[in-house]
C-alpha cells in the first residue's frame, strides 16, 4: 500500500490570515500580563529546575495548572501562584474545571482574565481574588452548558 501526501501548502484567504494575526496578538497580550518559566519557578521556590519540571508534570497531569508554550519555552501565568510560588488552590480548582469543559490553556487563560457577562463584566480572576466564588461557579456552569448543554457545575471543591 502506498500513501501519497499532498505537497501543496494549504490555501489561506485573507480571513484566515487575519484570524491568525488576531490570535497571535491576543497571545502576546496575555504573555505580557506576567509569566514565569520553569527556571524562574525553580529559582523562586529555591529548588532545582528538575524538581520544578517534576512538579509541573504532576500538576499538569492533574489539569490544575495553566501552561503555554511560546517560542519553544514553557510559560506559566503568575496569577495562579502565591508569593512563595505555590499553586493557588482557588485558581487551580477553576483551571481544572476549565480543562474538564474542554478549553485549552490559552483559552482558559483568556476566560479567567477577560470580562465575563455572568460576573457583571468582571473577570473570573477578579471575582476569585474578591472571594466571590459563587459568581465564578455560575459562570463556569454557563460555560459548561454552552460546551455540551448537559453538565452543570454545582460548586468548586473546598480548598
Amino acid at each position: 500500500m502506498t500513501l501519497s501526501f499532498a505537497t501543496e501548502p494549504p490555501v489561506y484567504d485573507r480571513a484566515a490570515v487575519e484570524a491568525a494575526r488576531l490570535v497571535t496578538a491576543a497571545r502576546s497580550r496575555l504573555l505580557a500580563t506576567g509569566v514565569v518559566t520553569l527556571e524562574m519557578l525553580a529559582e523562586g521556590r529555591n529548588t532545582t529546575v528538575a524538581a520544578a519540571r517534576q512538579w509541573h508534570k504532576r500538576a499538569r497531569s492533574a489539569g490544575r495548572v495553566l501552561t503555554v508554550t511560546h517560542d519553544g519555552r514553557v510559560h506559566l501565568p503568575t496569577f495562579q501562584f502565591d508569593r512563595a510560588f505555590d499553586l493557588r488552590d482557588d485558581v487551580a480548582d477553576v483551571v481544572a474545571t476549565l480543562h474538564d469543559v474542554g478549553l485549552d490553556d490559552w483559552a482558559a487563560w483568556r476566560w479567567l482574565t477577560a470580562g465575563n457577562g455572568w460576573i457583571d463584566g468582571r473577570s473570573p480572576l477578579e471575582a476569585i481574588d474578591g472571594r466571590d466564588t459563587d459568581v465564578v461557579v455560575r459562570a463556569l456552569a454557563g460555560l459548561s452548558a454552552q460546551a455540551d448543554g448537559a453538565d452543570e457545575i454545582q460548586s468548586l471543591p473546598a480548598a
